[in-house]
């Protein structure tokens, strides 16, 4: 059954993250970058989905906005 459950998922959903947590995992790797000019670069570049008020960034969208 967790199979199933796994493939149910939606991928923006699986592999999306706020600017928030994409900030703490760039940190973690060295990169500076506020959340503030990461939710800019993405409203410029139009790569980011919004659920409400939410923004969701996935992998590839990350690649586009650098």
């Amino acid at each position: 059954m967790a199979d199933n459950e796994k493939s149910d998922c939606s991928r923006i959903l699986e592999q999306g993250k706020t600017p928030a947590q994409w900030v703490q995992v760039m940190s973690g790797m060295g990169i500076d970058i506020s959340e503030r000019t990461l939710r800019e670069r993405a409203n410029d570049s139009g790569a980011f989905y919004r659920l409400g008020r939410t923004m969701l960034i996935t992998p590839a969208q990350i690649d586009k906005i650098f």
